[in-house]
């Protein structure tokens, strides 16, 4: 169960914290809104700018800790960048006169995070270390696709950005077809070398603003912004038919692979609803192309 507080206790709260953390920050992940700022030099409310834009990124952040507490409701960490430093942000969820929200509490540890080489008296700089473990936490390392972690931190402020501005979404819900049987034919790492295949066929076939995540197994989410269902189709049948004259060599082995395809564009109601209901709707229409033959597109 959350912790329940008025703004008043809250703010009270964060003020006995002010002198422990750099910045602090009250705000929304879904809609991204950032509702209370205080740092060091700098107090505000209700603050215009999206919640990356303190990042210095133009982008939704691909690891929102923010996103990941509000969906799990617990308390979660993660290391950050900005220029030359590097922060610890810790994200508390958080009931505030009914709405949830997060508090997030940032502190700057560029010093303590700095390997120093005494003898040499150089600075080793985490910055690569940083995005690869940022990386790690949201790309599929078998396909390169994004994976569920991702999805759960991104879907959710698509879905909300698409109701704003009034412009459909389209969820396809994408299943590669007798996987099983490639994996005990030809072996595992065939099967992960079709997975690969197949995620890389479907990003040459979206645009640079569509994305698509692992799901889980052979299941894969392909989200498709300002697209309509009958576009969504046409995203989905092209994907389809590229992949099944797609002749994949694995030890000198030709393998052909096919995938079933489910569509669902998002209604602008479900904005404030549970995003997995739209991925359960895709997955309904993925179950009757396999059902009807395999190897098609259903859409409701």
């Amino acid at each position: 169960m959350l912790n329940e507080l008025n703004l008043d206790a809250l703010m009270s709260s964060i003020d006995t914290l002010s002198n422990i953390y750099d910045s602090i920050r009250i705000i929304n992940p879904i809609t991204k809104k950032v509702y209370y700022f205080k740092s060091n030099v700098d107090e505000k409310v209700l603050d215009y700018a999206p919640c990356y834009k303190f990042w210095n990124n133009g982008k939704i952040c691909e690891n929102c800790v923010s996103m990941k507490s509000y969906n799990a409701e617990t308390t979660s960490l993660k290391i950050e960048q900005k220029g030359k430093d590097t922060y610890i942000v810790m994200a508390v969820p958080l009931w505030i006169e009914s709405e949830k929200v997060i508090v997030e509490f940032i502190k700057n540890t560029s010093d303590s995070l700095t390997l120093k080489d005494v003898e040499n008296n150089l600075n080793l700089n985490l910055n690569s270390q940083i995005k690869d473990v940022n990386n790690a936490l949201s790309i599929d390392p078998v396909t390169g696709a994004y994976n569920r972690n991702y999805l759960a931190t991104r879907l959710p402020a698509d879905i909300y950005n698409s109701a704003v501005n009034n412009y459909p979404i389209s969820v396809i819900m994408a299943d590669l077809d007798n996987f099983k049987y490639i994996n005990d034919t030809f072996g595992h790492l065939a099967g992960d070398e079709a997975l690969k295949v197949f995620a890389n066929l479907a990003m040459m076939c979206i645009r640079e603003d569509d994305w698509i995540a692992r799901f889980g197994g052979d299941e894969f989410v392909i989200i498709l912004q300002n697209t309509n269902k009958s576009n969504a189709i046409r995203v989905a049948d092209r994907i389809r038919h590229t992949l099944e004259n797609k002749k994949i060599f694995y030890n000198e082995m030709e393998i052909n692979i096919t995938a079933s395809f489910g569509i669902y564009e998002i209604a602008l109601d479900e904005v404030t609803d549970d995003y997995n209901k739209a991925i359960e709707k895709a997955d309904i229409e993925l179950l009757k192309a396999k059902k009807n033959g395999k190897n098609i597109v259903s859409a409701k």
